[in-house]
C-alpha cells in the first residue's frame, strides 16, 4: 500500500493505537489466506503452460551460448528478494549466462522471493550489516560467495540500508579477488547517498541545482526561512545549460520569495514520514511555520536538509554506468512512493534532457577521479576514470515565464546510487542490457559485443552505430505493477470507502445524523457520489493494469517467485508486524519495504 486511499478508519496512522495497526497487519494476512486457492491455481496454470513459453527460452539460450564470440559468465546478482534483483538475473539468464542470487532473508527466516526463481543456479542468504560486525560479516560472506563460485562480474542491487556497505566491499573485492562489479565505490557512494553532499557535489561539478541547506537545529531552519522572505531572488542558481529545454542566458524572470520543504538525512522511517506531506515552507503565518518546525527532531546527531521547493511535476531515472559512460536508461514519471512505472519515450524532450544531464555528471563524476596530470588519485582503489555503478536521480521540472516563453529546467533533487526498481521496464532488451553489464570486464571483446551476438552483426553498416547507442527500453515498453498493491489500493479500500459512504448516507438520509456523526466523527468519508465516481474509477485503473500491464514479479516461464512474495513472504512480515505490535504506514512490494511509523 503505498499511501492512505480511504478513510482513518481503515488506514491508520502514526497517532493510531497499537491495536488498530496490529488489527490491519492481521486482516492482510487473512486476504493472503482468503486468496490462497486462486493464486495457487493460478500457479499451477502457469506450470501447465510454462513448458511452451520455455521451449523458446531454451532455445534462445542455445542460440546464444552458440555464438562464435561467446564468452560464459558467472554472475553474482545480489538483492534478488527485490523486483530489480529479480529482473536483472533473469536478464542474464535469458542471455544465456550462470546467476548466482543472494539477499537477505526475512522474518522467521523466511527466505526471499527471488530464491525461488529459475534464472538462479544458486541462492545465498546474506547476514544483515547491522553494526561493525555485522557489516564484517556481510562483507565476509560476500567475499567468500564470489570466491567459491568463481564469481566474473557481481552486480549489486542493494536497498537503501547496505549502499554504503556495498561500496565497502568493493575495495576489498578489488584486492583480493579478480571479479568486476556493477557498484560505486564507498567514496562515491557516500558523497551520492547524502543528500547535502550530493547537492554540494552537483554545484560543484558546475551543474544546476536547487538551494539546499543541512541543518541542525529548528533555530538554523527559521533563520533560513526568514533570508529567504526578507529578500527577493532574482540570481540564477548555476550557470549552466545543461538540463534547460529553452536555452536563454539573458533571461530576466520574477520570482517571489524561496519556498522550502524539509528533507530528513537519515533512513529512519519516523522521520522520513514526518517530512513525506512535503509542507511547503515558511506557512502562511509564523506560528503555523513556528509549529511546524517544533515538531520535527532536529538535532546535531540527526540532521536535515531544507531545499529548496520547486513547483513542478517529479520524474525519476535509472541509468547503468560503466567506466563513467551511460550505458543504459530511462526515465519516468516518479512520485513519493511509486508503485506503478510507465516509461517516457525516448525521443521525450524532458527524457533527453535529464539524460544529457546523467552523461555529463557521470562524465564528470569519472573524470573527478583523475589528477591534473591525468591519472588516478592515490585516495581512489578506482582505475583512472573509473566510475561503475547504477545511478538514479529524482528530479523536478520548473517552468519559469521568459522573454521567449516558457521555460522548462530540470532540477536534481536526489540522488539513489544503486539501482532503480524502473530497471523492469527493461523487458525485452535483455541481451543488449547484458552487453552493456559485460563491458564492465576487461576483455578483448569490443564492448558491444561483449554477450557474443547482437543483431547488428548481420548489417555491417548498423554496426558502428549500434555501438554507441545507449540501450533504452523498447519502443512501446510494458507498464509495470505489482498485482498484490493494486488488489487492496485500487480495489478493496475504494470499495470499502463506498461503503462507508453509503452507510453515512443511508443515516443521514433516516434523520440519524447524530448516529451518523457518532460512528464516523473520526473517519470522515467522501459524499456518496464522490465515493461512487472514484471507486468506478480506481476499479477501471485496476482492471486495465491486470488486462494489459505486467506484474513486476510474475512471468509465465518463472511464476513461483511471485506466489511466494504474496503467500509466503509479505503474510510473514505482516504476520511478524502484529505478533510485535509494530506501527507501520505502507509498504512498497517491489522492494519489500515496510516503513514503520
Amino acid at each position: 500500500m503505498s499511501k492512505a486511499t480511504s478513510s482513518s478508519l481503515f488506514t491508520p496512522t502514526a497517532a493510531s493505537s497499537q491495536l488498530h495497526h496490529q488489527l490491519r497487519s492481521f486482516l492482510l494476512v487473512f486476504l493472503s489466506i482468503a486468496c490462497l486457492p486462486i493464486t495457487t491455481s493460478f500457479l499451477i496454470l502457469s506450470y501447465v503452460l510454462r513448458p511452451y513459453a520455455y521451449a523458446s527460452i531454451l532455445l534462445r539460450r542455445y542460440r546464444l551460448q552458440h555464438a562464435p564470440a561467446f564468452k560464459p559468465r558467472r554472475i553474482l546478482v545480489t538483492g534478488v528478494g527485490m523486483s530489480k534483483g529479480l529482473f536483472l538475473a533473469r536478464t542474464f539468464y535469458l542471455a544465456g549466462h550462470t546467476v548466482i542470487g543472494a539477499d537477505f532473508d526475512a522474518a522467521y527466516s523466511i527466505p526471499a522471493a527471488g530464491r525461488f526463481s529459475a534464472s538462479i543456479q544458486k541462492y545465498v542468504s546474506l547476514p544483515r550489516p547491522s553494526g561493525e560486525a555485522g557489516v564484517a560479516w556481510y562483507i565476509n560472506a560476500l567475499l567468500r560467495t564470489v570466491q567459491q563460485e568463481n564469481i566474473d562480474l557481481w552486480v549489486s542491487c542493494s536497498g537503501v540500508a547496505s549502499a554504503v556497505e556495498d561500496g565497502q566491499a568493493t575495495e576489498i573485492l578489488s584486492r583480493r579477488t579478480n571479479c568486476k562489479f556493477i557498484q560505486f565505490t564507498a567514496q562515491d557512494t557516500g558523497i551520492l547517498h547524502a543528500k547535502n553532499s550530493f547537492i554540494d557535489k552537483v554545484k560543484e561539478l558546475g551543474l544546476p541545482a536547487p538551494e539546499t541547506h543541512e541543518v541542525r537545529s529548528r533555530d538554523s531552519v527559521h533563520k533560513i526561512l526568514h533570508r529567504s522572505t526578507s529578500s527577493t531572488n532574482g540570481t540564477p542558481r548555476t550557470s549552466s545549460e545543461v538540463g534547460s529545454l529553452v536555452v536563454d542566458k539573458t533571461r530576466k524572470t520574477r520570482r517571489t520569495s524561496r519556498q522550502f520543504i524539509l528533507k530528513s538525512v537519515d533512513m529512519d522511517d519516523s522521520a522520513r514520514e514526518a517530512a513525506a506531506d512535503m509542507t511547503i515552507l515558511p506557512r502562511h503565518t509564523p506560528s503555523e511555520t513556528y509549529n511546524f518546525v517544533a515538531n520535527m527532531k532536529i538535532n546535531e546527531q540527526k540532521p536535515w536538509v531544507l531545499q529548496q521547493y520547486v513547483k513542478g511535476r517529479e520524474y525519476c531515472t535509472h541509468a547503468l554506468v560503466v567506466k563513467g559512460k551511460v550505458k543504459a536508461f530511462v526515465a519516468c514519471y516518479s512520485s513519493d512512493l511509486v508503485m506503478h512505472y510507465e516509461a517516457l519515450q525516448k525521443d521525450d524532450p524532458l527524457s533527453q534532457a535529464m539524460e544529457q544531464f546523467t552523461i555529463t555528471f557521470a562524465g564528470l563524476m569519472g573524470a573527478s577521479n583523475l589528477d591534473p596530470d591525468g591519472f588516478v588519485s592515490p585516495t581512489v582503489d578506482e582505475k583512472p576514470g573509473d566510475f561503475t555503478g547504477h545511478l538514479s536521480f529524482d528530479f523536478l521540472v520548473e517552468q519559469l515565464a521568459s522573454e521567449k516563453g516558457v521555460e522548462c529546467s530540470i532540477l536534481p533533487i536526489e540522488c539513489n546510487p544503486r539501482a532503480h526498481t524502473a530497471v523492469a521496464l527493461f523487458e525485452g532488451k535483455e541481451v543488449e542490457m547484458t552487453e552493456a553489464y559485460l563491458s564492465a570486464l576487461d576483455t578483448s571483446t569490443p564492448d558491444d559485443l561483449a554477450n557474443g551476438f547482437h543483431e547488428s552483426l548481420m548489417h555491417d553498416e548498423d554496426t558502428a552505430h549500434e555501438r554507441s547507442t545507449i540501450v533504452r527500453p523498447p519502443e512501446q515498453p510494458k507498464k509495470v505493477y505489482w498485482i498484490g498493491h493494486d488488489l487492496v489500493v485500487l480495489g478493496i479500500l475504494p470499495l470499502l470507502t463506498l461503503a462507508q459512504a453509503f452507510i453515512r448516507s443511508s443515516l443521514s438520509y433516516l434523520s440519524y445524523i447524530p448516529m451518523a456523526d457518532a460512528v464516523f466523527n473520526r473517519s470522515p468519508s467522501p459524499p456518496l457520489r464522490t465515493a461512487t465516481r472514484r471507486t468506478i474509477y480506481d476499479l477501471a485503473a485496476f482492471a486495465e493494469h491486470v488486462l494489459t500491464w505486467q506484474d513486476g514479479t510474475y512471468t509465465l516461464w518463472d511464476p513461483l517467485p511471485a506466489w511466494w512474495l504474496y503467500q509466503v513472504y509479505w503474510p510473514g512480515l505482516f504476520l511478524k508486524a502484529a505478533l510485535e505490535g509494530k506501527k507501520w504506514s505502507r509498504v512498497n512490494v517491489g522492494t519489500t519495504k515496510m516503513f514503520g511509523c
